[in-house]
């Protein structure tokens, strides 16, 4: 199964000061089942002091980039999936609502891993 943010090959920790950025990053780390569970914490932690030195309140700025990557996840058209090239120019076919059925469990279970990992590092 393939998800919308690839847990396979994750792009590196970049040092941008973005903070829906930082916290893709530590989400691809925390999707790779590796032990990069302190690599992961230090991303957080990182984030959430960029974002009280920011203003406006690190609650604000983290909650806002969790709400941007949340809605990314459920937003996002498979890119893998040839198929859904034909259901998203709004030809149907009868294994149309399979397609969608698949592609819907796969964003759930993709958006579940999300809620885990934001829970793992007390964001939730």
């Amino acid at each position: 199964m393939t998800t919308p943010f690839s847990a396979k090959n994750p792009k590196p920790i970049r040092l941008e000061t973005n903070a829906l950025e930082r916290l893709k990053d530590a989400f691809l780390l925390y999707c790779q089942k590796e032990d990069n569970r302190a690599k992961v914490n230090a991303l957080v932690n990182e984030l959430s002091f960029a974002a009280e030195r920011a203003g406006g309140g690190s609650a604000s700025v983290l909650d806002e980039a969790v709400l941007k990557l949340s809605s990314q996840i459920i937003d996002e058209a498979p890119r893998s999936d040839p198929r859904w090239a034909e259901i998203s120019s709004g030809s149907l076919s009868a294994s149309s609502a399979v397609i969608i059925f698949e592609h819907l469990r796969s964003k759930l279970h993709v958006h579940d891993l999300f809620l885990q990992f934001l829970s793992d590092v007390d964001l939730l």
